[in-house]
């Protein structure tokens, strides 16, 4: 009896080696690069603090009760998309409570809901605008984004030149070139 026992645990930690290894080989790379595609996918476009966070609350969810999820994994899919359906739910639960949407049936019958405050229509298309324009901002390369940051600081051409490391007429000519770039973005994405 003692031998079956033994032969258990064996068999029990050899599943929990594969569970981690799936998970630090395969699946921890692939967790920043799938919320950003999740959020992406439900037209969320947070700033890197946020996506840090969700990242951070996605190892944690693989990796509770004895890594669970990582053990319903039955690898009939790739991983990235079986991480792609656990990730999207989490941040879909996430955005949710975050709203904490009423139902219509929660509202009293003589509540004033339905009036439109002055400043909901303002603040809704502050809110699209800021999504379109990090979306857009998210297309950028590195360069472009230091460009126009030090653009932002309302640098002088000639330390922004020194910063880039290029020469002061290239300045124009990039900032002119970015600035169209994400006219096109933006102009794309109110055309969706």
């Amino acid at each position: 009896m003692p031998q079956k026992d033994s032969q258990e645990h064996a068999n029990q930690e050899h599943a929990n080696n594969d569970v981690e290894n799936l998970f630090l080989k395969y699946i921890h790379p692939l967790v920043p690069k799938v919320v950003g595609q999740a959020c992406a996918g439900l037209g969320h476009y947070p700033n890197q603090i946020e996506i840090d966070d969700y990242v951070q609350e996605i190892n944690k969810l693989l990796l509770d009760n004895d890594r669970r999820i990582l053990r319903s994994f039955d690898h009939r899919s790739k991983p990235e998309t079986y991480l792609y359906t656990i990730v999207r739910r989490h941040i879909l639960h996430q955005l949710q409570k975050r709203s904490k949407m009423e139902r219509l049936g929660d509202i009293p019958p003589d509540s004033s809901t339905f009036i439109v405050q002055p400043d909901q229509e303002k603040r809704l298309l502050a809110e699209e605008m800021e999504a379109i324009l990090q979306a857009a901002f998210s297309r950028l390369t590195g360069h472009e984004r230091k460009l126009l940051s030090l653009w932002f600081q309302e640098l002088s051409v000639e330390e922004m030149a020194k910063e880039m490391g290029i020469k002061k007429r290239s300045i124009s000519r990039e900032r002119i070139a970015v600035i169209e770039k994400l006219r096109k973005v933006i102009r794309g994405s109110h055309e969706i």
